[in-house]
């Protein structure tokens, strides 16, 4: 592949190869930073699905975690291994997950680097985009979560699957069983690193074509690749994985939700303005947010375009933006997706961002195009950091909040009747809901029956949450209607 123009071969060939210092330098400063803008989070309490990683018996959980489906119906034995074992050690602090959170993205940004210079792309770039991971706004929900354990470290095994296969340095031998190996780890992880599957076929029949044999090798790269994946499929099925039911399109259909979830994810995949401020703002009809945020980001796809043009790349952008869908192709289908998904293509998003900013400052651009290009790069950065920084308190407000309501409702939950329901009934909320990073009322501790069972040892009862303004469900027996009354106490409804 021609290198970037502004890139000597001289300084190539350095920069292809850097020190282990170098290397190493990099990671710790990429996790420092991290550290630095998500501590708010890194003890931050369980809320909502979260619960369903809260182990009564956590020693127990390790050796059947293989056969296993949770949280809910999902199985992802990976994260339940390593959340267990946490939990059997230390009990229920939030704090050795996040760190193994904050690990695993802190070398996706070595990974990234380590990326950009083997495609030849400047140190400078090489390091912006290193930290674009560092300090991405999708990194709070990533590493402050308690079950996304699954998500970084699936996005980090299947990023280096694909690198192991040489994409950008094809000159240089694959790794096709390594490859196979962090395939197998992302998948057991995350069932939606299936989508790596067409492109790791893809990379593997780039890199034999045009060799001896080429073709029976990427044939056989290929098959090993999808008996992976198909070992992965019978597991989870002998597991009991939920499979998604197209037909009722209850959590899975096909239809107007797939456009509208690749534009969700395409939009919080690349705009540098807090998407919190940006949807909260949707949601109260409040513009100046959301047309601020389709601004910077159609400026960002701008600074990119401009970028991979100036290093003769151009169609890498549209390469880059049809792997993302192909990767995401597992959660377009679903009724509901969260921005979080997002964060599986923060290394494609990184990659241009590092190489296009690194071609823009090269010695082949003008004066001022390099300073453009340094306050833009600066600004986005910036920008990215703190919205990281917000939804990092956020996200420690809630779950502080679910950690002060949730031995409340188990109390309430454990004197109730016989087949007795705990209907949770919201006040009307002080902030507007958004996701994890504004909560308010009973939305981080409702409980699914199985996990009333884990923490409660109850299996006859039920929680049911009712949002402020909805209509109450018919008195029965058995049902106790419970609300928060001022100082997050938790009370009968008059």
């Amino acid at each position: 592949m021609k290198p970037d123009p502004g890139v000597g071969s001289e300084y190539l060939r350095a920069s292809a190869a850097p020190g282990a210092r170098f290397l190493w330098g990099w990671g710790l400063g990429f996790a420092a930073l991290a550290l630095a803008l998500l501590y708010p989070v890194l003890d931050g309490a369980f809320f909502a699905d979260d619960w369903e990683l809260y182990l009564a018996r956590p020693a127990s959980h390790i050796a059947r975690a293989f056969l296993e489906v949770r949280p809910y119906e999902t199985y992802r034995p990976l994260q339940l291994l390593l959340v267990a074992t946490s939990q059997a050690l230390v009990g229920y602090t939030t704090l050795p997950v996040h760190l193994l959170n904050l690990a695993l993205h802190a070398g996706l940004a070595l990974l990234v680097l380590r990326s950009l210079l083997s495609l030849g792309a400047p140190r400078l770039g090489a390091v912006l985009g290193g930290l674009y991971v560092s300090v991405s706004q999708l990194a709070a929900s990533a590493v402050g979560g308690n079950d996304t354990i699954s998500l970084t470290l699936s996005t980090l095994a299947g990023s280096s699957a694909l690198l192991l296969l040489r994409p950008f340095a094809p000159q240089r031998a694959a790794r096709p069983g390594l490859a196979a190996l962090a395939f197998a780890v992302a998948l057991f992880s995350k069932e939606s690193s299936l989508g790596y599957l067409p492109l790791l076929a893809l990379l593997a029949w780039r890199h034999g074509s045009g060799r001896a044999g080429g073709a029976r090798k990427a044939a056989l790269w290929s098959a090993c690749f999808a008996a992976v994946a198909l070992m992965y499929l019978a597991l989870r099925a002998c597991a009991g994985g939920a499979v998604p039911d197209l037909a009722t399109g209850q959590q899975a259909r096909l239809g107007a939700n797939i456009p509208m979830n690749a534009a969700l994810l395409g939009f919080a995949a690349l705009v540098p303005l807090s998407t919190t401020r940006i949807f909260v703002g949707l949601s109260e009809h409040r513009w100046l947010w959301p047309l601020a945020g389709v601004l910077s980001w159609l400026a960002l796809v701008a600074f990119l375009t401009r970028g991979m043009a100036r290093a003769e790349r151009p169609w890498l952008v549209a390469g880059f933006a049809l792997a993302s869908a192909v990767l995401l192709t597992p959660v377009l289908v679903l009724t509901h997706v969260s921005e979080l998904y997002a964060y599986g293509v923060l290394p494609f998003t990184a990659l241009l961002f590092g190489w296009s900013t690194g071609s823009l400052l090269s010695r082949s651009s003008g004066a001022l195009e390099r300073i453009g290009a340094m306050t833009f790069a600066t600004l986005v950065l910036s920008a990215n950091a703190w919205a990281a920084r917000q939804d990092a308190l956020g996200m420690a407000r809630s779950g502080a909040l679910a950690g002060a309501l949730m031995p409340q409702v188990l109390e309430r939950v454990r004197t109730l009747p016989p087949g007795g329901v705990a209907v949770l009934v919201d006040p009307p909320p002080r902030i507007p809901n958004y996701s994890v990073y504004q909560s308010s009322g009973f939305r981080g501790v409702l409980l699914s029956p199985r996990q009333i069972l884990e923490m409660t040892g109850r299996a006859d009862v039920q929680m049911l949450g009712v949002a402020a303004g909805e209509p109450l469900p018919k008195p029965c027996v058995g049902c106790v209607f419970l609300t928060l009354e001022p100082g997050n106490r938790v009370l009968p409804m008059p």
